[in-house]
């Protein structure tokens, strides 16, 4: 056991032990030493006050890509996706974007990227993949007429492989969806803009077991948003 720091001119400390309940609790053999050494710096600290609060570090390096979205992967590695990285020229080459950062040796290795990622939603699996849902499906009109749209794409990537793989379609696109795993490990999504860039009321739904975004006669649906009146912001619950 270490002390606090104890004042100067103390020439005396007492500690005592306690037992609560019936029994019996003995102790002896007590003997104190000063302390010659500060306690050792967790690896990867360059101070223990930075170590116990957290700190900011700039990093020597920039990464390759904007991330929209970063996931602590199973593997200790971060995946960061971008697609277009809100960059409306780089949408219009179709140069979409995603890397796997590793914070071990500060490399990124970047991923095929199949549609623009960019304010998609996602969501880690309980076997470490993760599903990503929506995206953009197009930027707002020069005039401002026409705002984002949603696309319906879903894709599952896999960290033991750096790639994505397609998933069914949602029901209806969605920009910059909510994505929740619910207790049984099914997906549940839904908000966001839709594919005509008004926002879309359609709830989607994933099957962790059936690996797969089920049909509208499968899934709970409301078609009414949130509304404000005397009674305030109504509210609803999925189940």
């Amino acid at each position: 056991m270490r002390t606090p720091p104890i004042p100067a001119n103390t020439d005396q400390i007492t500690w005592g032990v306690s037992i609560y309940g019936i029994g019996t609790v003995v102790t002896d053999d007590y003997a104190m030493y000063g302390a010659v050494t500060a306690p050792a710096t967790p690896k990867g600290c360059t101070d223990a006050t930075g170590c116990a609060k957290g700190k900011w570090d700039v990093m020597p390096y920039q990464a390759s890509v904007r991330g929209i979205h970063a996931v602590m992967l199973n593997n200790g590695k971060v995946l960061l996706v971008a697609g277009s990285g809100n960059d409306p020229n780089a949408f219009a080459a179709g140069t979409f974007k995603t890397a796997v950062y590793d914070p071990a040796n500060g490399t990124f290795t970047n991923v095929a990227t199949p549609v623009d990622l960019f304010c998609s939603g996602h969501v880690q699996l309980s076997d470490g993949r993760v599903l990503v849902m929506g995206g953009n499906k197009d930027y707002p009109s020069a005039d401002g007429t026409v705002g984002y749209k949603g696309l319906k794409d879903s894709y599952i990537f896999d960290p033991a492989t750096n790639k994505y793989t397609k998933a069914n379609d949602m029901l209806a696109g969605h920009w910059y969806p909510s994505a929740t795993m619910l207790g049984n490990g099914d997906i549940l999504s839904l908000g966001g803009l839709g594919e005509d860039s008004t926002g879309t009321t359609t709830t989607d739904y994933f099957s962790a077991a059936q690996k797969k975004w089920l049909p509208m006669n499968e899934t709970k649906q409301t078609t009414r948003r949130s509304r404000r009146g005397r009674g305030g912001a109504s509210t609803r619950r999925w189940c």
